[in-house]
């Protein structure tokens, strides 16, 4: 990377900036996690979310509802939520009211429920393992999904379904590595 010293020094300023920022952000990140804990827990309280035992469960709002209705309630932003709801309801009526083809909807549901018990048996192969430990298990998971996905890749293309070809990192991933070269002089 061909870079004049102006540039470098204008790199070092930009990534002190924007580490600055980000340490900002990080301080807010937690005020936000905070924050949303004492909202749940008014929200759970005004809304009687409570478990068996009668003990208030926060944990059970749904707080990307929650974020939706702020966004209306409180930053004059249209509700995505509500909108989704509405068009959920005209899909609704459409598929109750038989508008639907059933045949349709039949090989939906069982491709949905086949893949659901496919998921369920990758579970199960990886809990019949006995001698792996857990790093080992994590990087067969990451090799398997890695493999899944470029097969998944291949057969779409091959039947002509139009798919995004993967961002290469390559790239990227050197310039990072000569900037933290830079950066440390």
């Amino acid at each position: 990377m061909n870079v004049t010293k102006e540039q470098i020094q204008e790199i070092k300023e930009l990534v002190a900036k924007v580490l600055n920022l980000y340490e900002d952000k990080v301080k807010l990140d937690l005020l936000k996690i905070d924050r949303e804990n004492t909202l749940k827990g008014e929200i759970a309280s005004a809304c009687e979310i409570r478990n068996k035992q009668g003990e208030l469960q926060p944990n059970k709002v749904k707080m990307p509802l929650v974020s939706a209705l702020i966004d209306e309630m409180f930053l004059e932003k249209n509700n995505k939520k509500e909108a989704e709801y509405v068009l959920m309801e005209t899909y609704r009526s459409a598929i109750s009211s038989k508008r639907v083809n059933n045949e349709a909807l039949s090989d939906y549901v069982a491709i949905r429920e086949s893949l659901e018990e496919n998921a369920q048996n990758i579970k199960e192969a990886f809990k019949e393992s006995s001698t792996l430990d857990r790093a080992i298990l994590e990087a067969i998971n990451y090799l398997t999904k890695t493999k899944y996905k470029e097969l998944l890749e291949n057969k779409k293309q091959e039947a002509g379904i139009e798919t995004k070809p993967p961002k290469d990192m390559t790239a990227v991933m050197e310039l990072i590595k000569e900037l933290e070269k830079m950066l440390s002089k």
